[in-house]
């Protein structure tokens, strides 16, 4: 009975060390490769929004579903009907970097 109890504590610890090391991989990509039109913060406010039209999302107040988010991050805005600004990464970041990228985007709001 200990056993199994210490077996599932262990796992579940393994699972939420997982997380917070996604979301430390999705910042770090995301600092790299999105803060320039997203900000920081995720608001839309990187150094070079001003010169995009349409101007980036505001990550902060999206109610994309996480597929949608995947699809947008690898295969750019147009290819769920978003701007087709939105360059895709699929060439560059692998599938597990991407849900890095989403967990991460998901502590934005």
């Amino acid at each position: 009975m200990y056993r199994i109890l210490f077996a599932v504590i262990l796992f579940v610890s393994a699972i939420s060390t997982a997380q917070a090391g996604d979301t430390a991989a999705g910042k770090a990509h995301f600092d790299k490769l999105c803060v320039s039109c997203h900000g920081a913060g995720g608001k839309g406010d990187g150094p070079v929004a001003s010169a995009l039209k349409p101007p980036p999302s505001n990550l902060t107040v999206s109610t994309l579903s996480e597929t949608d988010k995947t699809n947008i991050i690898k295969n750019g805005g147009a290819s769920v009907g978003k701007s087709p600004m939105m360059a895709s990464f699929g060439a560059s970041l692998s599938d597990a970097d991407i849900a890095n990228v989403v967990t991460y985007i998901g502590t934005l709001k």
